[in-house]
C-alpha cells in the first residue's frame, strides 16, 4: 500500500465558487444536500453575468446522470422554468420529493441548467469548466450529492482513510468511505495524473478500487 505521506493528494469536497458558461453562472461547482434539509431544501443562485445584453430564458432540472434525459429522480427544482434579465439572479430551490434514498451511503444526481439567449442560437459543445464543472451545449451541470444523516464517519474520516496501491502501472484508489470523495490534484512518483493536467477532476465513490485516470510515468 502507497503511504499517504508519500503520494501527497490534495483532496476537496469543494471547488472554485462560481461555474459559468455563456453569460450565466452558479454559486455552486456541486451541492450536498443533507438529509437534515429534507423539509426546506437547499438553495442555488444562477446569476446573469454583467457581459450579458439579452435575457435568457433558462430551465432547471435534476437528471440522473450527465448524458441522461431522465428527470425521475426524488428531487424537483423551483423555479424549474424562468426569465433572467440582464445582470441579475435569480434563486433556484432543490426540494426532496420521495425518500427511499441509502442511508448507509451518499447517492450523486446532477442539477442541469440550461439557458437560452433570446434570439441567439445554442453554442456548439464546450470543454470541461474550471472547478470540476461539466460545460453542456447550452447549460451548466453540477453535481448534487444526498447525504444521509448519521454516516459511519466524518468526510475528513473519510478522506484519510483514502488507500493508494500501484498494479502493474497503474495507481489504484479505494475508498472505503460511505462519501464520494473528488482529488482534484494528485502527484505519485513526480508525475501529475492526467486527470489535473487536463482540467479534469476524478470522484471516488464506496466501491472496490479503480485507477486513476493514467498518469504521465510509471508510478515508481
Amino acid at each position: 500500500m502507497i503511504n499517504l505521506q508519500w503520494v501527497l493528494p490534495l483532496i476537496f469536497l469543494f471547488f472554485v465558487p462560481f461555474s459559468a458558461f455563456a453569460g450565466i453562472s452558479l454559486d455552486a461547482t456541486r451541492l450536498v444536500f443533507p438529509e437534515s434539509n429534507s423539509q426546506q431544501g437547499i438553495g442555488v443562485g444562477v446569476t446573469s453575468t454583467t457581459s450579458s445584453s439579452s435575457p435568457y430564458l433558462v430551465k432547471a432540472r435534476v437528471v440522473t446522470a450527465p448524458d441522461a434525459e431522465s428527470t425521475d429522480t426524488p428531487f424537483v427544482v423551483s423555479p424549474s422554468l424562468f426569465r433572467l434579465e440582464p445582470s441579475t439572479t435569480n434563486q433556484l430551490r432543490i426540494m426532496l420529493r420521495r425518500g427511499g434514498l441509502p442511508q448507509d451511503r451518499e447517492s450523486v444526481y446532477y442539477l442541469q441548467v440550461i439557458a437560452q439567449a433570446a434570439g441567439k442560437h445554442n453554442e456548439p459543445d464546450k470543454p470541461l469548466a474550471p472547478g470540476g464543472a461539466m460545460i453542456l451545449s447550452s447549460g451548466i451541470l453540477v453535481k448534487l450529492f444526498y447525504r444521509p444523516a448519521g454516516l459511519s464517519v466524518s468526510p475528513q474520516k473519510a478522506m484519510a482513510d483514502l488507500q493508494f496501491s500501484r498494479r502493474g502501472q497503474q495507481l489504484y484508489v479505494y475508498n472505503p468511505s460511505p462519501y464520494f470523495i473528488t482529488l482534484s490534484s494528485l502527484n505519485a512518483g513526480g508525475s501529475l495524473c492526467r486527470s489535473v493536467r487536463q482540467n479534469r477532476t476524478a470522484c471516488w465513490p464506496r466501491f472496490p478500487g479503480r485507477p486513476m485516470p493514467s498518469v504521465r510515468r510509471p508510478v515508481r
